[in-house]
């Protein structure tokens, strides 16, 4: 009992240095992009394909939402012409959006701030792979050194796409 209360303090005090470490460093890798008013959406894919689709899917749930507390009932679109040359909503954006339990929040923001919501879902993403990698550390190997461990997991990730980004990005 005494063991698994000093082992729960433990992992408590490690996600939140993980925490502090990672905000940190986010800050000190990202300022630029927000001082020189650029957002991480690539124009290659992150424009044309993600963007547009969650701003799409939150107009979509916004609607389903409007019609349910109108007394219209539940009306549920399945065919847009919006989406390229017409097509099924849901298959259309099933790789994008659909089935992100954090891209279901984009509803809550207005569409002239999605940009920023994009932004931070791409950081919010990256510490939840953190979060989950370490959990997977101390199931597997609980000796191992988990802030190194973590962030070198994450470091491949950042390194890869912010030359991508930083070349690409669309101003604000």
């Amino acid at each position: 009992m005494a063991a698994s209360i000093w082992e729960n303090n433990s992992k408590r005090m490690y996600y939140l240095i993980y925490t502090c470490v990672f905000m940190v460093a986010c800050i000190g890798v990202y300022i630029w992009f927000w001082c020189g008013n650029k957002t991480f959406i690539w124009h290659a894919d992150g424009w044309i394909e993600y963007y547009k689709a969650i701003v799409y899917y939150a107009q979509y749930l916004r609607s389903i939402i409007r019609g349910l507390l109108s007394g219209q009932g539940l009306d549920i679109a399945n065919w847009s012409f919006a989406l390229g040359e017409g097509g099924d909503v849901l298959q259309m954006l099933h790789y994008y959006v659909v089935g992100d339990p954090i891209t279901v929040l984009a509803v809550l923001v207005p569409a002239d701030y999605l940009y920023i919501f994009y932004d931070f879902i791409v950081i919010f993403k990256l510490y939840l792979v953190g979060v989950t990698f370490s959990a997977l550390c101390f199931k597997v190997a609980p000796h191992l050194s988990q802030i190194p461990s973590t962030l070198g997991g994450l470091k491949a990730f950042v390194v890869y796409v912010s030359p991508h980004t930083s070349q690409t990005t669309l101003s604000l």
